[in-house]
């Protein structure tokens, strides 16, 4: 007996193509992201065509894709971007790739450089500056991120906090030496978390697992190289 080969069922992907203003990027890129979840099976997909596209945040739904295509951006505004340029949260069965990349625009967030201590000083445009991660998954699960790179935090780069089953292949994640507080890849609480085929250079910890309100069960690394002039891993 000879299984009859099927066909992966076909998703339907929703294309943004040339970026405009802060609000109107936002406002697009989260509306076709609303609009796009499928099933676990068959994802809605949104891809952002070339060109940098300055959000104030979005969130991906569950049963959805974004894809950043190469050449494309989605760029963190200073002091207006709040906790992450792109959120995962409460989602499931979610990939986020393409070959662009998420940008955080610290080289714009310092007022000036400490010869003393050899590293920039974080400005607050408003006495209160937000500094918002690039990629923030929380209490999500079945989380795909593959093929992207992540650039230039303001904070910890790519932080997952109590979440499930988070596979992360091929992702460039890079902070300028001089910034505090740049961690790359920070997993807390998490169950399942593998990273592979990828490289990380930060001036903070490079892979830094945490436990706070769960234990962190579960972390797989391979193929991947880590520079940081703090800890590459910390504990």
């Amino acid at each position: 007996l000879v299984a009859a080969a099927t066909s992966p069922p076909q998703r339907h992907c929703a294309t943004l193509r040339t970026p405009t203003t802060l609000a109107e990027n936002t406002r697009r890129i989260q509306a076709a992201l609303d609009a796009a979840p499928g099933t676990a099976d068959a994802k809605g997909c949104v891809s952002v065509g070339p060109g940098d596209w300055p959000v104030k945040g979005v969130t991906v739904r569950s049963n959805t894709t974004l894809l950043i295509v190469p050449g494309a951006r989605l760029v963190s505004k200073i002091n207006v971007t709040a906790t992450a340029v792109v959120n995962v949260d409460k989602a499931q069965h979610v990939e986020i790739g393409g070959g662009g990349g998420i940008h955080g625009h610290a080289e714009e967030a310092w007022s000036y450089f400490s010869d003393k201590d050899a590293r920039m000083a974080p400005v607050a445009v408003d006495g209160s500056m937000s500094r918002p991660h690039t990629l923030l998954i929380t209490d999500s699960r079945d989380v795909h991120v593959h093929h992207i790179f992540l650039h230039n935090s303001t904070d910890w780069t790519f932080r997952m906090d109590t979440s499930h089953d988070i596979y992360v292949d091929t992702v460039d994640i890079y902070g300028d030496e001089r910034f505090p507080n740049n961690d790359g890849f920070d997993p807390e609480s998490c169950t399942n978390v593998t990273l592979v085929n990828s490289a990380i250079s930060v001036a903070d910890d490079g892979i830094c697992p945490k436990a706070n309100a769960a234990p962190l069960v579960g972390l797989t690394v391979r193929n991947t190289t880590v520079r940081s002039r703090s800890g590459a891993i910390k504990f």
